[in-house]
C-alpha cells in the first residue's frame, strides 16, 4: 500500500508539474507549497477510488503528508546546494 500511495504522488506530481512548466514560466516559491496541497489532495482522492484505502479523509491525509514531505526535502537539498556553492566562492 504505501510504494503504491508513493507511485501515485509522483506521477500525480510530475503531471502538474508538467501542465505547469507548459502554462507558466517560473512559479514563485511562495505559491510551492499550495501546489504541494494539491497534488496531496489529488492523490489521495486517487487513491481512494482505486480503493488503495477505505477511507477518503486518510488517504487524503496520507498523500497530503508524502506531498508535503517530499517538497520540504526538495527545499533542503536546493537550500544545501546553494549555501555549498556560496561558501566555495
Amino acid at each position: 500500500m504505501t510504494l503504491t500511495i508513493s507511485v501515485i504522488v509522483m506521477l500525480v506530481t510530475y503531471i502538474c508539474g508538467a501542465i505547469t512548466k507548459i502554462f507558466i514560466e517560473e512559479i514563485p516559491n511562495r505559491y510551492i507549497p499550495i501546489q504541494n496541497v494539491i497534488i496531496g489532495i489529488i492523490s489521495g482522492v486517487i487513491c481512494f477510488f482505486i480503493e488503495i484505502d477505505d477511507n477518503i479523509i486518510e488517504s487524503i491525509l496520507i498523500c497530503l503528508m508524502s506531498a508535503l514531505s517530499a517538497g520540504g526535502i526538495s527545499d533542503l537539498v536546493d537550500t544545501n546546494k546553494k549555501a555549498n556553492i556560496n561558501d566555495i566562492s
